[in-house]
């Protein structure tokens, strides 16, 4: 059941929510699906979130559409990294509990007209995961300069700059 669901259920038994309360309704339905997600082990584990059509997630809002995703991701964070690390990718869809695609690149990454065609043939939007190692920065051997404020300072990187020593002007 996606968020808009149950609030509009709920709205039908209580009246109006403001905007607060439809944050509690969804962070309710939220608690509820982590407490039922599996502890099983890993490569017992299944894929738990269900896909919605595209005309559905078209008409979820911005933020509900961010929160289908994002709910997906938590509930289902052990299988996406275990599928990740099998599969050595950088992104994948997933619909129905089955990678449906996947790359090793970014350069890869389907088209918007293959990602709607996707969607049409198989009748769901996808869930669209991007392995998180992509974004991540490498730590480096790195000083730190110290700002005005107390506490405070930023990354900095000793560089030498070598060659010929013309001036240019």
């Amino acid at each position: 059941m996606t968020t808009e669901t149950l609030i509009e259920k709920v709205r039908a038994k209580f009246g109006t929510l403001d905007a607060q309360g439809e944050q509690l309704v969804a962070a309710a339905l939220e608690i509820i699906q982590d407490a039922n997600a599996p502890s099983t082990p890993l490569s017992q584990e299944n894929f738990v979130s269900h896909n919605i059509t595209l005309e559905e997630y078209r008409a979820l809002p911005r933020d509900e559409k961010w929160r289908y995703q994002d709910r997906a991701m938590k509930l289902n964070r052990r299988w996406v990294d275990h599928q990740f690390q099998c599969l050595k990718a950088k992104w994948m869809m997933v619909i129905d509990g089955q990678v449906v695609r996947s790359g090793a690149t970014l350069d890869n990454y389907p088209e918007d007209e293959d990602f709607i065609a996707l969607c049409q043939e198989t009748g769901k939007y996808p869930f669209v995961f991007t392995n998180p190692r992509v974004f991540a920065i490498e730590e480096l051997p790195t000083l730190w300069h110290a700002t005005n404020e107390l506490g405070d300072a930023y990354p900095a990187l000793a560089i030498t700059i070598s060659g010929n020593k013309s001036t240019y002007w």
